[in-house]
Formats: C-alpha cells, structure tokens, sequence
C-alpha cells in the first residue's frame, strides 16, 4: 500500500479496507488550537472538542495500521489516509505523529469527548461506506462531494465521518447519523464501489 498526502474515500479503497475486521483501538483528534481557545473563540461545548474541533482524526487499529481522515473544502469531501502501515512505517508526506503542536483529544475523554463515543473504542469495524451529496449549489457540481464515510460495528453501531453534513460548512467532524442535518440525510448517496 502507497503513503499518500490523502486522496477521497472512493480513491482510499485500500486504506479503508485496512480497517475491515480490525478493532479501534483507539481514536485522537488533532486539534490545533488550545482547548480553551476552541471553547471560547469557536463556541465549541467541552464535550464536543472531539467531534467538532478543526483538525485531523487518527484512527488507531489492532492490526497496528493507523488511518488518518480529515476533510478538504475545496473538493467538498473527506480526505482518508494511511497515517502508519501494520508493520510500522510512517507515512513521509504527514507524519502526523511527530507533530508537536497539536493537542491529541482522545474519542473516550471523560471531558471533551460525549458519552456517546465511548464505547466505540475496542469494537470491531465490519463494513465501511462512503456517500456522495448532491451538489449544495451549482459551483459543486463538478467536485466529488464525498462528504461522509460511516463505519460500521460489529452489533450495527455506525460512526460518520462528514464534511459539513452537521452544521452545512467546510468543517471535518465525527457523529453519529442523528448528528446529520434532516436536509442533507436524503441527499446522501451511497458511492457504488465494486470491490469494497
């Protein structure tokens, strides 16, 4: 599998392939400002710096691949990455790991974490899907729009990825599927990919 700078989900196949029948281990957002900044300039409640504070998400597995997902405007979807392969190495063009100035929030922390994430850590992943919303104006309609990537849990529990699929904006952010907007729920669709 090639390191890469992140491409979109339909084009990170491998990568999320890494992830079927691997346990989350755990999983750190990047953050790149202090929490107290975020809670006072961005207006972002304590519990929800994990799943609402700018910056990348590493998604650590059992399997010791890491996979990191973030989101890029100006495509309106996500970007998936191999952040570290199974058998240790460090992807060259993010090297997320050796950065020191983010401030890593754990999905399980008992203050800026919600309840609901806890519980994620140590599931086993099962099945992923990518969708594809329809174009939010005419100016998105030559990108590729894939705003969401869900992971699916051994016992059906799913976690999503989206861009801007919670508050309509160019933000990355982790939330189950009630944490996404009514308008955009049936304007998601699934991306058809043959060998996932």
């Amino acid at each position: 599998m090639e390191f890469n700078d992140g491409l979109i989900p339909s084009k990170s196949i491998d990568v999320l392939n890494l992830t079927l029948n691997s346990i989350i281990v755990k999983a750190v957002r990047l953050v790149d400002e202090p929490i107290e900044v975020l809670m006072s300039d961005y207006d972002i409640p304590e519990t929800d710096i994990f799943s609402l504070a700018p910056g990348p998400l590493l998604l650590y597995l059992s399997n010791g691949g890491i996979v990191g997902l973030n989101s890029i405007p100006q495509l309106c979807s996500l970007l998936v990455w191999l952040e570290r392969s199974t058998d240790g190495q460090c992807n060259p063009y993010t090297d997320l790991l050796a950065d020191p100035l983010v401030f890593p929030v754990q999905m399980n922390h008992s203050d800026f974490s919600s309840e609901i994430f806890h519980d994620f850590t140590g599931r086993k992943i099962i099945g992923w899907k990518v969708f594809q919303e329809a174009p939010r104006t005419a100016r998105f309609q030559d990108l590729p729009r894939e705003s969401a990537v869900c992971l699916v849990m051994e016992g059906g529990r799913e976690l999503f990825f989206v861009h801007g699929l919670h508050d309509n904006s160019d933000d990355f952010a982790v939330i189950q599927w009630e944490g996404i907007l009514p308008e955009f729920k049936n304007k998601l669709v699934p991306v058809k990919i043959s060998n996932s």
